[in-house]
Protein backbone atom coordinates (compact mmCIF):
# COMPACT_ATOMS: atom_id res chain seq x y z
CA UNK A 1 0.00 0.00 0.00
CA UNK A 2 1.37 3.41 -0.97
CA UNK A 3 1.84 6.11 1.61
CA UNK A 4 -0.62 9.02 1.53
CA UNK A 5 0.87 12.44 2.12
CA UNK A 6 -0.75 15.81 2.67
CA UNK A 7 -0.07 18.43 -0.01
CA UNK A 8 1.04 21.71 1.55
CA UNK A 9 -0.91 23.72 -1.02
CA UNK A 10 -4.28 21.99 -1.47
CA UNK A 11 -4.38 20.19 1.89
CA UNK A 12 -5.54 16.89 0.39
CA UNK A 13 -3.95 13.52 1.06
CA UNK A 14 -2.51 12.03 -2.11
CA UNK A 15 0.01 9.48 -3.34
CA UNK A 16 3.23 10.17 -5.22
CA UNK A 17 3.73 13.74 -4.04
CA UNK A 18 6.73 15.85 -4.94
CA UNK A 19 9.24 16.41 -2.14
CA UNK A 20 11.52 19.36 -2.57
CA UNK A 21 11.72 23.13 -2.55
CA UNK A 22 8.41 24.84 -3.26
CA UNK A 23 7.02 28.36 -2.93
CA UNK A 24 4.79 29.09 0.04
CA UNK A 25 1.85 29.55 -2.34
CA UNK A 26 0.91 28.70 -5.88
CA UNK A 27 -0.03 31.52 -8.26
CA UNK A 28 -3.53 32.83 -7.47
CA UNK A 29 -5.42 34.06 -10.56
CA UNK A 30 -7.27 36.81 -8.64
CA UNK A 31 -4.03 38.23 -7.25
CA UNK A 32 -2.34 37.99 -10.64
CA UNK A 33 -5.24 39.97 -12.15
CA UNK A 34 -4.76 42.71 -9.53
CA UNK A 35 -1.05 42.88 -10.34
CA UNK A 36 -1.94 43.26 -14.02
CA UNK A 37 -4.36 46.05 -13.11
CA UNK A 38 -1.62 47.99 -11.29
CA UNK A 39 1.04 47.18 -13.89
CA UNK A 40 3.03 43.96 -13.85
CA UNK A 41 6.44 45.62 -14.18
CA UNK A 42 6.22 48.14 -11.35
CA UNK A 43 2.99 47.69 -9.39
CA UNK A 44 4.90 48.00 -6.11
CA UNK A 45 5.91 51.62 -6.85
CA UNK A 46 2.32 52.62 -6.11
CA UNK A 47 2.99 51.93 -2.43
CA UNK A 48 4.82 55.27 -2.25
CA UNK A 49 1.87 57.27 -3.59
CA UNK A 50 -0.06 59.47 -1.20
CA UNK A 51 -3.17 59.98 -3.34
CA UNK A 52 -4.60 56.46 -2.97
CA UNK A 53 -7.69 55.52 -1.01
CA UNK A 54 -7.51 53.32 2.06
CA UNK A 55 -9.04 50.47 0.04
CA UNK A 56 -6.39 50.79 -2.69
CA UNK A 57 -3.60 50.77 -0.10
CA UNK A 58 -5.13 47.69 1.51
CA UNK A 59 -5.16 45.97 -1.90
CA UNK A 60 -1.50 46.85 -2.48
CA UNK A 61 -0.59 45.61 0.99
CA UNK A 62 -2.24 42.30 0.16
CA UNK A 63 -0.28 42.12 -3.07
CA UNK A 64 2.94 42.65 -1.10
CA UNK A 65 2.08 39.67 1.10
CA UNK A 66 1.18 37.57 -1.94
CA UNK A 67 4.42 38.55 -3.69
CA UNK A 68 6.43 37.59 -0.61
CA UNK A 69 4.68 34.21 -0.42
CA UNK A 70 5.51 33.53 -4.07
CA UNK A 71 9.14 34.51 -3.48
CA UNK A 72 9.68 32.51 -0.30
CA UNK A 73 10.84 28.97 -0.96
CA UNK A 74 11.28 26.12 1.47
CA UNK A 75 11.08 22.36 1.73
CA UNK A 76 7.62 21.02 1.18
CA UNK A 77 5.26 18.43 -0.25
CA UNK A 78 3.21 19.18 -3.34
CA UNK A 79 0.78 17.07 -5.35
Amino acid sequence: MKKLETCHHCGEEKENCFHGFIAMTIPIPEAEAKIEKWGRKDWWKNLEREDLTEEEMKELDGLCTYDQLLSTVGRGVQC
